[in-house]
């Protein structure tokens, strides 16, 4: 007689959940049960061939473990899973990355907009030693401090004067009873 409970057995034994419980490098520990962890596991990756990505994972993640023949031994994190502890960063249709410091670079597709917010103090540093090409008006809310030359192909208005045809009046500089420049 056939046990009709050994096929679900063994297809739980295939795949499992489980939390990140110690990362150390490229690799974590994964506790299936209460009493159970998995030996070091090699994080999964988005890419890793000619372009390669890295997200360490952390601890108390939930991720889903693939168990070849339902060997723990050699099971391989095949997904991440959101939980509790890490709820998704958007529901509204965004694709969003969040950073532990409050960091979020997100992408509304209805709206087109890309959008990058940095916590208190953050910085981006663009290096393109090719240059920097930007199509479309650009507004900056802050001081511009600019090493180089800065050039208007049309015109340069600053505090309402224009650059183009401005022309500055003559002074004629004269002297006090000393000498002196006045």
């Amino acid at each position: 007689m056939i046990d009709r409970a050994e096929p679900s057995r063994l297809l739980g034994d295939l795949i499992r959940l489980g939390f990140v419980v110690e990362v150390a490098g490229v690799r974590c520990r994964v506790e299936i049960d209460e009493d159970f962890q998995t030996d070091w596991i090699n994080m999964p990756v988005a890419r890793a061939g000619r372009v390669r990505t890295w997200s360490p994972l952390t601890e108390g993640e939930q991720v889903v473990l693939a168990c070849p023949e339902g060997e723990i031994a050699a099971a391989k994190i095949i997904a991440v899973v959101n939980s509790d502890s890490f709820p998704p960063p958007a529901t509204d249709g965004r694709t969003v990355m969040l950073f532990d410091d409050g960091c979020e670079i997100s992408y509304d597709p209805d709206a087109h907009r890309l959008a990058t917010t940095l916590p208190d103090g953050g910085v981006v540093d663009l290096v393109a030693p090719g240059g920097l090409n930007i199509t479309g008006p650009v507004k900056i809310t802050g001081d511009l401090d600019v090493t180089g030359t800065v050039r208007g192909a049309v015109d340069v208005i600053a505090a309402g004067i224009r650059g183009k045809g401005h022309k500055h009046k003559a002074v004629k500089i004269g002297t006090d009873q000393s000498g002196d420049p006045v």
